[in-house]
């Protein structure tokens, strides 16, 4: 009686790990996909310190530390370990051809700034993105946001109240309405309705070109 007591006392306990197992990943999933949301949709917010630092890459650095904690042993496979070779590279050769150089002090910390920030961004986005589909829409509809919020809160960048709708299109509204567009018809190419993605990828792209918006027009066409 007691053996089986203590068989079922151990089968409870593991029953409790797994669920609290379970929760944890759950609630390390929803913070992602929060973080997803957030990291592109701050954009626009930013900090003057060795150049801007835009508030989408000062979030990256706060998340960094979570995200390798959220994803453990995992978060060190072999996509993560090549970008951190391959960003620690680029850093390295940086900083002995700005040696070599005799670059600027200043100059020299915002390159490699960059550099670092760059390579802190790529790695957080692959661990919190992680292939899932879902974390790329929400990050999509976080750049749409930023780009929507960047339009009137970054200086020089609102619309030019006596410009023309081209201009304004150009210069501001179309990095909002084409990824919208081409992010909308993801949902017909997933059903298989290819047809409605490519009037709505020709549509938008069709806008930027009257816009003489070539670039948005060309990332269209590229994408589709």
């Amino acid at each position: 009686k007691a053996q089986l007591i203590t068989l079922e006392q151990r089968r409870a306990f593991l029953a409790g790990r797994r669920q609290l197992a379970s929760d944890a990943i759950s609630r390390d999933s929803r913070m992602a996909d929060v973080a997803c949301f957030l990291i592109p949709a701050a954009q626009p917010l930013t900090l003057h310190f060795l150049g801007v630092l835009p508030g989408g890459e000062l979030l990256v650095m706060a998340l960094f530390p979570f995200a390798l904690a959220m994803r453990h042993g995992q978060a060190w496979g072999r996509r993560i370990k090549s970008l951190t070779f391959f960003g620690g590279f680029w850093l390295l050769a940086q900083l002995v051809t700005d040696v070599v150089r005799r670059t600027d002090t200043v100059d020299m910390a915002k390159g490699l700034a960059s550099i670092l920030f760059f390579s802190i961004d790529l790695l957080c986005l692959a661990i919190l993105i992680n292939r899932q589909q879902r974390r790329f829409i929400f990050f999509g509809i976080g750049a749409i946001v930023g780009s929507a919020l960047y339009i009137y809160l970054s200086p020089g960048h609102s619309p030019i109240p006596d410009a023309t709708f081209a201009i304004n299109w150009k210069f501001g509204y179309t990095s909002v309405f084409t990824p919208m567009v081409m992010l909308i018809s993801c949902y017909f190419f997933r059903r298989r309705q290819y047809y409605v993605v490519l009037l709505a990828a020709a549509a938008v792209a069709g806008v930027n070109l009257l816009f003489n918006a070539r670039s948005a027009a060309i990332m269209v066409f590229v994408s589709s």
